[in-house]
């Protein structure tokens, strides 16, 4: 027997994929605005990439996709990063 729900999923974007849109376990609404924005971003980029055939402007596209990926994850872990709980030893 198949799943329809997951035969039916709509597959995600490049975008979608790279920054991990499904995962947000704690269903944080800044984490899915940032996502959401960074994976457009994405797709943008990945279009003028397949449609260009300028290697330069490829090679930007494919380090501002980079740029975007890394980006959305440090937004992420801003948004979601606990106050620090650690002790500070100092040198005497």
């Amino acid at each position: 027997m198949v799943n329809e729900d997951v035969t039916n999923a709509q597959q995600p974007t490049y975008g979608e994929y790279l920054v991990g849109k499904p995962f947000n376990p704690s269903n944080n609404r800044d984490v899915d605005e940032i996502k959401a924005l960074a994976a457009a971003m994405i797709d943008k980029l990945n279009k003028f990439r397949s449609e260009s055939n300028n290697p330069d402007a490829n090679r930007n596209a494919s380090l501002a996709i980079t740029d975007f990926e890394n980006g959305a994850m440090q937004a992420v872990k801003a948004f979601t990063k606990p106050e620090p709980n650690y002790i500070v030893v100092s040198k005497q």
